[in-house]
């Protein structure tokens, strides 16, 4: 066929030809980059293992030397150490933690007393020993130097000396309770949020 003097030549291609074409150059595309993602993957997971095992031996390679080294020296190590952590992140402060039971909820938090409501049952916030008992309260001795009181209880589960494990049933009461963490004698200054307290 000719027009105006210039040969051309007739093709019957489809639409679902190009279409073809086109998946099979956009499949190989992918298949490259999904490649490339991939060793970049097992590159990244290479390096964390390599910098793991590096901190690993530092750690053990520490040991061994503080292990073998005189007490002078020992010392000295530990507290240059000491020196650089608090040098580099600053003095951390020294907080305890505890989780409040799933069916407690905090109201208020005022001078280191917690009031909670939530339903009717009080739990344990952590285990210790029942060290007093009232009508109407609970003393929970956690360690040498902190205790938790569980007060404004409507009727008392446990009996003194008992061993408490965490989220066990203490006592009852009618619409809120309130629960002091006292260390070394003195009230906690205790922070809250809806899942855990806190205190320095």
């Amino acid at each position: 066929m000719t027009y105006d003097d210039v040969a051309t030549d007739v093709l019957d291609a489809e639409e679902a030809d190009w279409l073809d074409v086109s998946y099979s150059q956009r499949y190989i595309e992918e298949e490259s980059a999904q490649k490339i993602k991939r060793k970049g993957i097992k590159w990244s997971k290479k390096r964390t293992k390599l910098a793991i095992l590096a901190v690993a031996m530092c750690c053990v390679l520490a040991f061994g030397v503080v292990l073998f080294v005189n007490d002078n020296l020992r010392t000295t190590i530990v507290t240059a150490a000491k020196g650089a952590y608090t040098a580099i992140f600053g003095e951390q402060d020294v907080s305890n933690t505890l989780e409040i039971p799933c069916n407690a909820s905090v109201i208020d938090c005022n001078q280191g007393t917690l009031t909670l409501s939530g339903g009717r049952a009080a739990l344990s916030f952590v285990a210790g020993e029942v060290q007093e008992v009232t009508e109407n309260s609970v003393v929970v001795k956690v360690d040498d130097t902190t205790t938790i009181s569980y007060t404004n209880l409507t009727q008392v589960f446990v009996e003194q000396g008992q061993q408490l494990q965490a989220n066990q049933l203490v006592g009852k009461y009618e619409g809120t309770f309130c629960a002091t963490v006292t260390v070394d004698g003195q009230i906690a200054n205790v922070v809250a949020t809806q899942n855990n307290i806190s205190w320095q």
